[in-house]
């Protein structure tokens, strides 16, 4: 059998998006050939029917749609996806985090999967990096993501530079597998937009040495606003500070982030 490509994705009110981000995505999946790819939305309390439009929109692919009642943030949505994967991830597998909101350049899947098949078991589409950029994001919207960038990269000691906020970034199967052993299936205990960093974090304890790939992210094609709040995501990010010492002692390790 082949590997699994398990795509989490996310959604909060993105019933506009639906439509555009799955044939954009069915044209890059059905050029894989040595991945099976599995769609993993987690509709975060929607309002506007989006589940129904992305049962309606799914041209046929493996696609699970899981629920909560109410909005609980980016960072619970995944914690659900991966407490629902566990057990069934094999080391072989990889595992893409990604927006609904056809922001994201889903081509860069490949580029990602040709690191995967050299032996990354992490790996960043980056804005950030040499070749990305941004186009129609507000500079509100790019500036506080420098910012939680640099923010960040302090508490974690962290070398380089880069983003470590970006959803977009595959995990190789047997990264996942450490650190749901480590932290538990849900891997992620952040329940806003700090998820992103929180698991760059973990997986950089557990021993995973990040590779990046240059992303543009580009809101010309994207429906709606920025779910984004600015205050609670604040307060995501320094309820970071309080959590370090506790996922070192649990990954056993006291080191540099890479």
């Amino acid at each position: 059998m082949k590997p699994a490509l398990h795509l989490i994705v996310p959604v909060f009110n993105e019933r506009a998006n639906a439509e555009t981000w799955m044939a954009r995505t069915a044209e890059i999946l059905q050029h894989l050939e040595n991945y099976r790819p599995r769609l993993i939305f987690v509709d975060d309390g929607s309002t506007d029917g989006t589940a129904d439009a992305l049962r309606q929109a799914s041209r046929g692919q493996d696609l699970t749609v899981l629920s909560h009642p109410v909005n609980r943030g980016p960072g619970a949505a995944v914690r659900t996806a991966f407490e629902w994967l566990h057990g069934s991830v094999r080391d072989e597998d990889a595992v893409v985090t990604l927006e609904g909101d056809n922001s994201s350049n889903l081509a860069l899947i490949t580029d990602m999967l040709e690191r995967r098949g050299q032996g990354a078991s992490l790996v960043l589409a980056d804005p950030e990096a040499a070749g990305g950029g941004f186009a129609a994001v507000p500079a509100w919207r790019i500036g506080l993501s420098r910012a939680g960038n640099f923010v960040t990269r302090s508490l974690f000691r962290a070398k380089g530079r880069g983003s470590l906020s970006n959803f977009f970034r595959l995990h190789g199967g047997e990264l996942i597998r450490r650190l749901q052993a480590s932290f538990g299936p849900g891997i992620v205990e952040s329940d806003g937009f700090a998820w992103a960093a929180e698991i760059f974090f973990k997986a950089s304890l557990t021993g995973a040495r990040p590779e990046r790939v240059p992303a543009r992210i580009d809101w010309t094609g994207r429906r709606g606003g920025s779910k984004m709040r600015v205050l609670r995501t604040a307060a995501g990010y320094a309820q970071l500070f309080f959590s370090v010492p506790r996922w070192r002692r649990m990954a056993g390790t006291s080191g540099r982030m890479p």
